[in-house]
């Protein structure tokens, strides 16, 4: 995404039952591809390692706002309106909903998240509300165990990301 700018993403994975799924990657409301991929429907009754910011070492470095799990996929015309227009316009609700407003409070279920590292909350860039969550390298929001299998209909992930410009040095 581009520096110093907010962008929206979203990400859809639908699972078929023959070991192959569907995935769909938007950037600000606009589907950017479509690929196939070789994975499963998840069977485990759950997943221990959810985190938002960071994965395998590597860190988003950047304010984050309005992340949203959705158990099932979001149509075209949802994507374009959550881009629009927010959370509210769309006709699914989220299972998961962070809005980072000085918590990490899931709207909705028992799935508060934990601050880990530095992050902090800042009222200086904001896509929603009054305040974003600023990532930097040692940080990242810690999510309760998702029970990734009652997702029959698949998963859609979207949230807003604003890429900082890199430090001079």
């Amino acid at each position: 995404n581009t520096l110093n700018a907010w962008s929206h993403f979203a990400v859809t994975l639908t699972y078929t039952t023959n070991n192959t799924s569907v995935c769909k990657v938007y950037v600000d409301g606009v589907l950017q591809s479509t690929s196939g991929a070789n994975m499963s429907y998840p069977t485990a009754a759950n997943y221990t390692s959810n985190t938002i910011g960071n994965s395998s070492g590597t860190s988003m470095v950047g304010y984050l706002d309005d992340f949203n799990i959705y158990n099932g996929i979001l149509s075209d015309a949802d994507i374009s309106n959550l881009y629009n227009t927010g959370v509210s316009a769309v006709s699914v609700q989220p299972y998961l909903s962070y809005q980072f407003e000085q918590n990490i409070t899931n709207t909705g279920t028992y799935l508060n998240g934990t601050l880990t590292g530095t992050a902090t909350y800042d009222s200086s860039v904001v896509k929603r509300g009054t305040y974003s969550l600023l990532l930097n390298s040692t940080s990242y929001v810690s999510v309760p165990t998702l029970y990734l299998n009652s997702f029959t209909n698949g998963i859609t992930i979207a949230f807003w990301f604003y890429r900082k410009r890199k430090q001079q040095h």
